[in-house]
């Protein structure tokens, strides 16, 4: 796996880690604001010296029934995962799966279209998939070269100079094995 794919795989993983605690937080705004709003007007009504009805009682009671509304519409992280498995609200798992998923889907997307146009082509485009991807036909010839000559790498040379290359043994035995698997 290259640096692209590891960061890639972080990337997913610190983002599905993170994005339920985002989409809870998101999801309990709306409660939160209406307990804001509630709460207010029931100190604006019964609580505040300047009312013109202030009776603490009420007030109390106002804020136990904001509070009682605000405690059913916030979203907790066992429903919110439960959800996710399918044992609770089928909606918010959707939801949840979809803020987890598209963006990494996305991200994707992106970053490959990005490699397409910066690189000119994706890494695992061509048809044999050796490591060699943009001097193919040289590899090779260079192998096919040194295999007949009996001049190919030795278990003692970790590293064969070919024209205009270094190339490792591993190198040289990848090649050697895409080409016995696929018959050329």
């Amino acid at each position: 796996m290259n640096g692209w794919n590891r960061l890639f795989v972080v990337a997913a993983v610190v983002w599905a880690l993170v994005a339920p605690f985002l989409l809870i937080a998101e999801n309990n705004k709306p409660a939160e604001r209406l307990f804001s709003l509630c709460s207010d007007a029931a100190y604006h009504l019964y609580g505040s010296s300047s009312s013109s009805q202030l009776d603490m009682d009420r007030y109390r009671a106002e804020e136990a029934k904001c509070s009682a509304t605000l405690v059913r519409g916030l979203v907790g992280l066992p429903e919110m995962l439960g959800a996710m498995i399918g044992a609770g609200d089928w909606k918010l798992g959707a939801v949840a799966w979809g803020f987890i998923l598209i963006p990494l889907a996305l991200l994707w997307i992106v970053a490959r279209s990005v490699a397409r146009v910066v690189l000119g082509s994706p890494q695992d485009s061509d048809d044999d998939h050796t490591p060699h991807s943009a001097n193919n036909a040289y590899v090779d010839s260079l192998l096919n070269r040194h295999r007949f000559n009996g001049t190919g790498p030795s278990d003692s040379e970790p590293f064969q100079q070919l024209g205009c290359c270094q190339v490792r043994r591993t190198d040289f035995t990848f090649v050697r094995f895409w080409k016995h698997r696929r018959g050329l």
